[in-house]
C-alpha cells in the first residue's frame, strides 16, 4: 500500500477553489431559477474543488459518479470538462439530471450517450469490470451500510491506472450516527432518514482503503479551525432557514472550511477527509 504524498497546509490550498464552486453555481443558474436559489451545500463548496483538482480530469475520458442524487457535479463535469459521465444514485430523484442537462442546452449528450443517468446500488453496480478511468464519490459512501462492499465494487469498475476520489466525514473518534431531525428531516414513515458513518484514521483504512485494494495517492483534511459555522448551518434550529440562503455559500464556505493537519482534527463532525486512490496499472 503506497503512502500518501506529503503535503503542508500551504501546499494543500485549493487553487481556484472558490472559482470552481462559483462556476458550478453559475451553471445551476442556467438550469433554472429554482436550481440557482438552491445554491450549493455548505461543505460541497470546498469538497468539489478539493476532489476535482486531484483527479487529473485532463487525462480522463469516462467518469462515474456514485451518489449523484440532487448534486450538480456530474452535469458540471460533462459540460465543462467534456468527459462521458455516468451519474448514479439509488434515489429516483437522480433521474432529474436528464432534464438539467437539457435545460443547459446539451440534450445531445443524452442522445449520444455522453451523459447517462441511472439508478444504481453502490454495493451492486451493474457495470462491467474496468469501465471507468475516474470515479468520484462525494459525501456518499458513509451513508452505505456495507461500506466494504461498496469500496470493492468501485474498485472493480475502475480501470487500471484510474483514480477514485472520496470525501467522508472524519473525526478523532469513529462512530455511527442516525440523523433524524433538522437539515435532513425524516422519511415518510417517520423513521430516521439518514445513516452516517464517521471515520477515523483506523476505520478509513480498514473499511474503505484495504477492501478496495487500491493504492492511496493522497489523504488530506478539511476542517473549521476557527468559527464552527457548520454547527449553525446544520443545526435543527437554523438549518432550514439558512437553506434559503444557500446561494451565498460558495462565497462564504471558504472563509470557515479550510485545509488542516491531522493533528487539528477534532471529535466533532465538521471535519472532512479527502481521499484519492489509484488502481495499479
Amino acid at each position: 500500500m503506497g503512502a500518501p504524498a506529503s503535503t503542508t497546509p500551504s501546499q494543500r490550498s485549493h487553487p481556484g477553489g472558490l472559482n470552481s464552486a462559483a462556476d458550478i453555481f453559475r451553471l445551476k443558474r442556467r438550469a433554472g431559477l429554482r436550481k440557482a436559489l438552491g445554491g450549493l451545500d455548505y461543505t460541497r463548496c470546498v469538497e468539489y474543488p478539493e476532489v476535482l483538482n486531484r483527479l487529473e480530469l485532463q487525462d480522463a475520458s469516462r467518469m462515474l459518479e456514485v451518489g449523484s442524487s440532487r448534486l450538480f457535479l456530474a452535469p458540471y463535469i460533462a459540460v465543462r470538462h467534456g468527459l462521458e459521465v455516468h451519474a448514479t444514485d439509488q434515489d429516483p430523484i437522480v433521474m432529474l439530471q436528464e432534464s438539467w442537462i437539457s435545460r443547459l442546452g446539451h440534450a445531445e449528450l443524452l442522445d449520444t450517450g455522453r451523459f447517462v443517468v441511472a439508478r444504481e446500488d453502490a454495493t451492486r453496480l451493474t457495470y462491467p469490470d474496468e469501465s471507468f478511468d475516474r470515479i468520484v464519490c462525494v459525501s456518499t459512501i458513509e451513508h452505505v451500510h456495507d461500506i466494504e462492499q461498496a469500496a470493492r465494487e468501485i474498485a472493480r469498475v475502475l480501470r487500471p491506472g484510474g483514480l477514485a476520489g472520496f470525501t467522508v466525514p472524519y473525526s478523532s473518534r469513529a462512530r455511527e450516527v442516525h440523523l433524524d431531525h433538522g437539515f435532513y428531516g425524516k422519511a415518510y414513515s417517520g423513521t430516521p432518514l439518514f445513516y452516517e458513518y464517521i471515520f477515523d484514521r483506523e476505520t478509513l483504512e480498514r473499511k474503505l482503503i484495504l477492501p478496495s485494494g487500491l493504492e492511496r495517492v493522497s489523504l488530506t483534511y478539511l476542517g473549521e479551525p476557527g468559527v464552527k459555522a457548520s454547527r449553525v448551518v446544520f443545526s435543527p434550529l437554523f438549518g432550514k432557514p439558512l437553506a434559503l440562503a444557500r446561494w451565498l455559500w460558495p462565497w462564504a464556505a471558504g472563509l470557515f472550511l479550510k485545509p488542516i493537519d491531522e493533528e487539528q482534527v477534532t471529535e466533532g463532525t465538521e471535519n472532512i477527509a479527502v481521499l484519492i486512490l489509484r488502481k495499479q496499472a
